[in-house]
């Protein structure tokens, strides 16, 4: 969506700018870099941590460490991805496009293996839980942002980030607008990339690993799940809201945290710290 905007609308700056405020708040663009080379760096070359290539890189390392417990479609998927000309390589605009649609299906191809084949134990919990913080963390700033950024170019572009304008042209016979859009993106739980609903499916997760081991966060949540479910559509979904930006704010701080405590309980492999004292 952001290279297909920069190169379509370069010239115009109401709807590149909040695109090229969330590359920089999302830490793919440097302060004085062009969007265009930027978003084609983050594309394609590994050294750019929160990149595609960064990601893929580390997830084919991840499933290295876990081979034996991953089909041959699996890894047959994730070698082409890795293995594409265009990763690691400088590539046009053009390429790039062809690139992130390859890099989809393959994406999507994976997501349908864990759906369709996944044991749902508890493992298919944890990796349900993270695919929701992420997203969860994800869309409260590109939503924070397009309030704060994207007011003057409208709401268009954020549907799109959010893989939901079908569903608000299917619910809405009229342009995108400011409050159903952040209503379908927030209060929604029908929708499956909503903030309510990501935040829901967390919270339900987490009661059913309680039940196993114990507290496991979800009380991080409580107090951002009620202010996200408490807005009121006629003052609360504008742009302008100050209480929306703190229930933005709140929800993606929130991701953080339940993300370092579940890390730290159940994926941490260092039991207490050591102190090494060298001989004399």
């Amino acid at each position: 969506v952001a290279l297909n905007r920069a190169v379509l609308e370069a010239d115009d700056d109401d709807d590149t700018r909040p695109l090229a405020a969330l590359t920089k708040e999302f830490g793919l663009r440097a302060e004085d870099e062009a969007l265009d080379s930027a978003l084609l760096a983050a594309a394609t070359q590994p050294d750019r941590p929160f990149g595609l290539a960064a990601n893929l890189l580390q997830l084919s390392r991840v499933a290295f460490n876990v081979r034996d417990r991953l089909s041959l479609d699996n890894w047959r998927t994730i070698n082409r991805l890795t293995q594409d000309n265009a990763f690691g390589r400088e590539v046009t605009i053009s390429g790039a496009l062809n690139w992130l649609d390859r890099a989809i299906n393959g994406l999507m191809t994976l997501s349908g293996f864990a759906l369709d084949g996944m044991t749902r134990d508890t493992g298919w919990r944890f990796l349900s839980i993270g695919r929701r913080i992420e997203r969860l963390a994800f869309m409260s700033l590109a939503i924070g942002t397009a309030c704060k950024e994207g007011r003057g170019s409208g709401v268009a572009w954020l549907l799109e980030v959010a893989d939901s304008i079908i569903t608000y042209r299917s619910r809405y016979l009229s342009r995108p607008e400011w409050l159903p859009a952040l209503d379908l993106l927030m209060r929604d739980d029908a929708n499956p990339r909503s903030l309510a609903f990501q935040a829901k499916g967390i919270a339900d997760y987490l009661e059913k690993l309680e039940v196993i081991f114990g507290p496991c966060g979800r009380e991080l949540l409580i107090e951002p799940l009620d202010a996200l479910c408490s807005l009121d559509p006629d003052r609360d979904l504008r742009p302008e809201s100050a209480r929306l930006e703190r229930t933005l704010a709140s929800l993606r701080s929130a991701s953080f945290d339940l993300s370092d405590r579940l890390s730290l309980r159940f994926f941490s492999h260092t039991d207490a710290p050591r102190i090494v004292t060298l001989a004399a």
